[in-house]
């Protein structure tokens, strides 16, 4: 019995050759990879959801209209279909695989496996996408590469965080001022540098329809953007574009936006 990498693709095979006592051999290979996969990663976003496998593969189903299913077409799916990935062999990646999905209105976005390339499909009429283009139906690695260990969606905005140095940066529509970068001016591409100014060392970020939240590695929480129903939690419904903290008297652990509202958990457990 003999193991086969395909390093190209990235699928085990084993090869299983049996000797007969008259010397005579034969040999038959088994593709080694399970199906269904197990989930690694998973996003649901304003009406489709997508998914990572254990082999790297991104899944897509529900709305589809805007291509924010990465398959190619423009139409709604019922049943995962998978993400038409046209880097995995290109641009020297021997096989670029996602740790990180993120899913918007009608947007997706991932990271590779080490963390150093952003790609993105769908519509980007406030620059969600950051690549400064037009919309696409196809992934289309955003240049020049970003370093991200964590990425998230709101409706029309995506968010960020460095690997290297902590830094967090959003970008898209900021109307509500949830890009966080003291303007509500739209932002159509991933910032070189954090937007966020003053604040550096973060480790948790969260994005609602048009807020966005985040948590420092000090536990600390901060909260920005659309503020009508008070989901920021700085105790008024007025619209912030500067991150606003939050309950300075809690250590914070994660938090999670919602459409128009947040919650979070303190390190203590309590939510």
């Amino acid at each position: 019995m003999g193991w086969l990498w395909e390093g190209a693709s990235g699928d085990w095979q084993v090869t299983v050759t049996v000797t007969d006592a008259a010397g005579n051999t034969a040999s038959k290979t088994f593709d080694w990879r399970v199906h269904p996969a197990p989930i690694t990663s998973l996003s649901t976003g304003y009406g489709h959801t997508c998914v990572i496998d254990w082999w790297g593969d991104g899944w897509c189903w529900g709305k589809g209209s805007d291509g924010q299913l990465g398959d190619g077409g423009a139409i709604d799916q019922a049943a995962p279909v998978q993400v038409n990935n046209p880097y995995r062999w290109d641009h020297g990646l021997a096989a670029f695989e996602w740790p990180h999905i993120a899913t918007g209105a009608h947007h997706s976005c991932a990271a590779d496996a080490t963390n150093r390339y952003v790609i993105c499909w769908g519509k980007n009429t406030y620059g969600q996408l950051g690549s400064g283009g037009d919309d696409t139906l196809l992934p289309e690695m955003v240049q020049p590469p970003r370093s991200f260990r964590m990425l998230v969606a709101g409706e029309n905005h995506t968010c960020g965080l460095f690997e290297s140095n902590g830094f967090l940066a959003c970008w898209g529509r900021n109307n509500r001022g949830q890009v966080g970068d003291g303007t509500n001016d739209d932002l159509k591409e991933i910032p070189h540098f954090s937007r966020i100014a003053g604040l550096t060392q973060w480790k948790h970020v969260t994005a609602g329809r048009e807020h966005s939240c985040a948590v420092t590695k000090q536990h600390e929480a901060f909260c920005w953007g659309a503020n009508e129903a008070g989901q920021l939690g700085v105790g008024d419904t007025e619209d912030r574009n500067r991150p606003q903290p939050v309950a300075p008297d809690l250590d914070w652990a994660e938090l999670s936006a919602g459409d128009s509202h947040t919650c979070g958990i303190t390190m203590g457990g309590d939510l």
